[in-house]
């Protein structure tokens, strides 16, 4: 038994570096068909890269998004997380921010970047536009969180007392809905470092820093294997934090036993 849960996990690897090579053979069969500077292949990109890494200006662009990504988190955590708390605990609430929280889901995004950047000086359009699409879900995180404990413990809550008192709010509501908060929560930081970058992109500022910025002068400037170099740092980012959010998830299924889907 043991046996077979290795080869399969090393199946799973194999399956994924092969999966991971056709996707770079489709990329350089389609640059290699369409033989333009506008779509350069996997060798022109790499050799670009390396060039990339030794420039402060891509540093501090990196450094820039990252940072806009993490303080728009943290204000929708705090905002979403009180709302969705609320929500949860006052049904009227719920249902007066249902219409606005609905909208914000299914909104087209490119819509609010074009709209916000035009209305929003760009220091601030980042921010704005990643709040409006990480806010509902963030808000949703909490809100089912809550809604998804179990009867007999709110039942118990209200038995001893007010269950909306702050103090069985944070001490018994929070931590038991916190699987539920956290498994919904991971999602957020790769969506938010997409949009993040896209509203740095339709900014008119060339000078502001920022991966998405840095696109822009790529392509002002028609140094387009940059461009796909930096997007091959963003995927990289991406991975990155997607392994830690995959680590995070297993400690959290595993320490309050909850079942994978």
């Amino acid at each position: 038994m043991k046996g077979m849960k290795t080869l399969k996990k090393y199946q799973k690897i194999v399956f994924f570096l092969l999966g991971v090579a056709f996707i770079f053979f489709l990329w350089w069969l389609v640059s290699y068909l369409a033989n333009s500077s506008v779509l350069p292949g996997p060798v022109d990109t790499f050799n670009a890269l390396g060039p990339l890494f030794l420039q402060s200006f891509f540093y501090a662009s990196l450094g820039y998004t990252l940072l806009r990504v993490i303080l728009t988190l943290l204000i929708c955590f705090i905002l979403g997380g009180l709302l969705g708390t609320l929500s949860a605990l006052f049904k009227p609430l719920a249902t007066f921010l249902y219409p606005l929280i609905s909208v914000l889901r299914v909104y087209p995004t490119i819509i609010f970047l074009v709209i916000i950047v035009i209305l929003v000086n760009d220091r601030l359009s980042p921010y704005v536009i990643s709040s409006l699409v990480l806010f509902p879900i963030i808000y949703q995180a909490f809100y089912e969180g809550i809604n998804n404990i179990d009867d007999d413990i709110i039942k118990s809550l209200r038995i001893e007392g007010n269950v909306r008192h702050p103090k069985n709010v944070f001490k018994v509501l929070l931590p038991l809905s916190f699987p539920y908060i956290a498994l919904s929560i991971t999602q957020t930081v790769g969506l938010g470092l997409k949009v993040t970058m896209m509203a740095e992109l339709l900014g008119s500022s060339n000078t502001l820093p920022g991966l998405g910025n840095l696109i822009k002068i790529y392509q002002q400037d028609a140094n387009y294997a940059e461009i796909y170099a930096v997007a091959i740092v963003s995927i990289m980012l991406t991975i990155f934090i997607d392994i830690g959010l995959y680590f995070l998830k297993k400690y959290i299924f595993k320490k309050y036993d909850l079942k994978q889907n």
